[in-house]
């Protein structure tokens, strides 16, 4: 398994038209004499070309497409979860980390609550990147969900007060058990912290 997400770049299409006008004229009645030299072409007009059309990204926070495989698919669902939760803190935009998030589990509970504090507060955070450095399939307690042991690190978070005033937030740097729930549409159901190595 990856232990880090790609770097990627986004870029929206874009159309364009060009629209070509001809002219053509009928005329009934009495025939008229062809010319006898060639008439100069008329200077012709192109249409402005109209800017593309903004349209709303399916996927603004880059989530990543599950796997069909069910283990590797639980696996990506967690880097998505985490690549939510960065989205989230950037934009104030809590929505793919609540579509990823199973409800009951209070860890996801909490995240989307810090997205939206930082948001209604009309605070900026930055940073808060996860990285994956080991991965390790358990067995879950549950039948029919996954669980993974991970050992993560957390980038810390600045925060821009709408004061002006900033706060870092400490990163976080530990093991982490995530269980997911391939019943569930992949979502997160437990989230916990607190294990030991």
């Amino acid at each position: 398994m990856p232990a880090a997400r790609p770097t990627r770049a986004l870029t929206l299409p874009a159309a364009f038209v060009a629209t070509a006008l001809t002219v053509a004229a009928c005329a009934g009645g009495t025939p008229t004499p062809v010319p006898t030299t060639l008439p100069t072409s008329a200077p012709t007009t192109t249409a402005p070309t109209p800017s593309p059309t903004q349209t709303e990204d399916p996927n603004p926070a880059g989530l990543k497409p599950l796997p069909a495989d069910e283990i590797d698919a639980s696996f990506v669902t967690i880097e998505n979860f985490f690549t939510a939760y960065e989205y989230g803190l950037r934009t104030g935009d809590p929505s793919a980390l609540n579509s990823l998030s199973a409800p009951g589990c209070e860890t996801c509970e909490t995240l989307a609550d810090n997205i939206i504090n930082v948001r209604d507060l009309g605070d900026r955070a930055k940073g808060g990147a996860f990285t994956i450095k080991i991965s390790e399939l358990k067995q879950s307690l549950v039948p029919g969900r996954v669980a993974w042991w991970l050992h993560v690190s957390q980038d810390a978070t600045s925060i821009t007060h709408s004061n002006g005033e900033k706060t870092t937030l400490k990163g976080f740097d530990g093991p982490v058990l995530v269980e997911v729930s391939p019943e569930d549409a992949f979502r997160i159901t437990a989230f916990d912290t607190s294990i030991n190595d």
